[in-house]
């Protein structure tokens, strides 16, 4: 499943969460929702079968490497800000940029060789005999830790550039922006081939836990902060975009 499940919920989203009366998006996510659920149904008509239900964060590069075969979801919105640095000079010259996106908004990112750790991990767990008190169903949030917001990976992606250019929010909670420029943005997102839901992703308030991963793991594969790869996958998405 995808952690995109909590759709447009602003307030913490837990493992332990699924129907909280969110609303989606974009069909994506209403469709991982459904299909969680028909997995979630099956679960609780057969509890003698154990069932895990993976929700990836956003798969990014490599860790190691920066490698990404599909480059979308915040490869987008760096794509686009590659735009300033042929304007280096004259950026430089502006005290700040307004961006529209939620100051509080984090990015639960994933690099896909530590997903693919983990389902390597889950796939080799010894079969256990399940306790009395021990749920047929358990899900796990499969994100790095200490995720960036959208504006301090904005702020580490222009760093890279050598832009020394403030990245300030636009007042996203004025009854102003949803009404005129959430709108306006998301025909601007359009016009330059991006989904328009970026910019509800970008202005969420919802935030999404993850603390049961490294108990299902036993400490047999670390789970990355965004601090130890972000260089990483930066560097490489700008050489990316040069081409």
């Amino acid at each position: 499943s995808t952690i995109a499940v909590a759709g447009n919920w602003q307030g913490i989203f837990s493992e332990a969460d699924f129907d909280l009366g969110q609303e989606f998006p974009d069909a994506y996510s209403q469709s991982k929702f459904e299909s969680e659920k028909l997995v979630r149904d099956f679960a609780y008509k057969r509890p003698q079968v154990r069932v895990t239900i993976a929700r990836f964060g956003i798969v990014v590069g490599h860790s190691q490497t920066g490698h990404m075969s599909r480059m979308d979801g915040p490869y987008f919105l760096l794509k686009h800000l590659t735009l300033l640095k042929k304007q280096r000079d004259i950026v430089n010259q502006l005290p700040f940029i307004y961006f529209p996106y939620q100051e509080a908004s984090e990015i639960p990112i994933v690099p896909v060789d530590f997903a693919a750790s983990v389902i390597n991990g889950l796939k080799n767990q010894k079969k256990q005999k399940k306790e009395k008190d021990q749920s047929a169903l358990r899900v796990l949030h499969i994100i790095a830790k200490h995720p960036p917001t959208h504006k301090r990976l904005m702020d580490d992606f222009l760093k890279i550039m050598g832009i020394e250019l403030e990245v300030r929010a636009l007042p996203v909670n004025n009854p102003l922006f949803n009404s005129f420029l959430l709108p306006l943005t998301k025909k601007i997102l359009k016009k330059f081939s991006i989904p328009e839901s970026l910019a509800d992703y970008m202005t969420s308030k919802g935030r999404v836990t993850s603390h049961l991963l490294e108990g299902e793991l036993k400490k047999s594969i670390e789970i990355p902060q965004y601090s130890e790869f972000s260089d990483t996958i930066l560097e490489y998405s700008l050489k990316h975009f040069k081409h």
